[in-house]
């Protein structure tokens, strides 16, 4: 079965992807405060958080997690509440766990967010930056942990990472900081957080086993 396919409805969802569920919550809620606030204009986003670099330099560090819950419009968030975390994330925390899960997509966010600090004077917004280090964790799983994935999901995901860079480069107004640090965050955080497999031949019989390079007999993280 697709990682990208579940059963139940929203009650199941919930149990299953609890961290992704709340995150989506927190994204509406901002979405609700910027429209209250005044809209999507740029003057309103800065004031309930958005990344500014010359402001974090100033000592608002607060705004590199901030930033990650504003959109700059109704389709933006709806794309990343839909594409990014319903979709994506929820299978990568389905698959990994709440607590790596969590940890890979905040963690990927700041890196996302620490990038654009140091690389740009643009005004900087959305969950990308974290929902590119969820697709980088996802790629690290589809090449080291092709026990948790299938072939075809595996191309989806090569297919979108892909896509989604070509998107960065060619689209103006994306933040190209922003997405890169995020997606080479998860990967890194991935090759940290989840073991590895190799593969073992056995009469021309592939077989993955769990690899951990530390030679430490158990994952202080959880199971995978």
């Amino acid at each position: 079965m697709s990682i990208f396919v579940r059963e139940g409805g929203l009650k199941q969802y919930f149990k299953d992807a609890p961290m992704t569920s709340i995150l989506i919550g927190l994204n509406l809620i901002m979405l609700l405060v910027v429209l209250i606030y005044g809209g999507f204009d740029q003057y309103t986003l800065l004031r309930l958080g958005a990344l500014w670099a010359p402001l974090v330099k100033d000592g608002e560090e607060w705004r590199l997690i901030t930033s990650m819950f504003l959109h700059g419009s109704i389709m933006h968030f709806v794309g990343n509440a839909v594409i990014g975390l319903y979709i994506l994330s929820g299978a990568l925390e389905r698959m990994i766990g709440s607590k790596k899960f969590i940890i890979i997509y905040l963690f990927s966010g700041l890196g996302a967010g620490l990038l654009v600090t140091f690389t740009s004077n643009a005004l900087t917004i959305g969950a990308s930056g974290a929902i590119f280090g969820a697709l980088g964790s996802l790629l690290y799983i589809g090449m080291f942990r092709r026990d948790l994935m299938s072939d075809r999901d595996y191309q989806s995901i090569r297919g979108l990472v892909i896509v989604n860079i070509m998107f960065t480069f060619l689209i103006p107004n994306i933040s190209i900081a922003g997405h890169v640090g995020g997606i080479v965050t998860g990967f890194l955080l991935s090759y940290l957080l989840i073991r590895r497999n190799v593969v073992q031949i056995y009469n021309n019989d592939y077989s993955y086993q769990s690899y951990d390079p530390n030679d430490t007999p158990s994952d202080p993280w959880g199971d995978n």
